[in-house]
């Protein structure tokens, strides 16, 4: 999947391919969210997390990644760079931070389901949305 993601991001940048939000949308889950989710899911694995539990992992570890990407996205466009393949160029910027504030909804959600454990959780999710680099 992650190669897969690569040669979507390189198809965008080469201009070979329209992109639409569905299609940034792919290319992030299968490479920034794989990677988050992939540590997420086996961390709960690991932890002898219940199946559900799993589920739930995988959700936060992929939210986890298109919210990095989204912020990655905003960041840039503060610093002079917007990209027609990045959320702001593909939905607008009001529409990207409403985005992005939805996913980090949902992560900061699922991690209050865990209770205290997941208070690092909660941090890391409230640094990605604020963070300026």
């Amino acid at each position: 999947g992650m190669i897969g993601g690569q040669v979507i991001d390189i198809q965008a940048q080469s201009g070979s391919s329209a992109m639409d939000l569905h299609t940034l949308e792919l290319m992030h889950i299968k490479k920034t969210g794989a990677l988050i989710r992939a540590a997420a899911e086996g961390s709960a694995i690991l932890c002898g997390a219940t199946l559900p539990q799993q589920t739930e992992a995988r959700e936060f570890g992929q939210k986890l990644g298109l919210a990095f990407q989204i912020r990655d996205d905003l960041i840039e466009v503060d610093e002079g760079k917007l990209e027609g393949w990045s959320y702001p160029g593909t939905v607008g910027l009001q529409e990207a931070k409403s985005y992005l504030e939805k996913i980090t909804n949902r992560c900061l959600q699922i991690a209050d389901g865990w209770g205290a454990r997941a208070e690092v959780l909660r941090n890391l999710v409230q640094f990605n949305h604020r963070r300026n680099s």
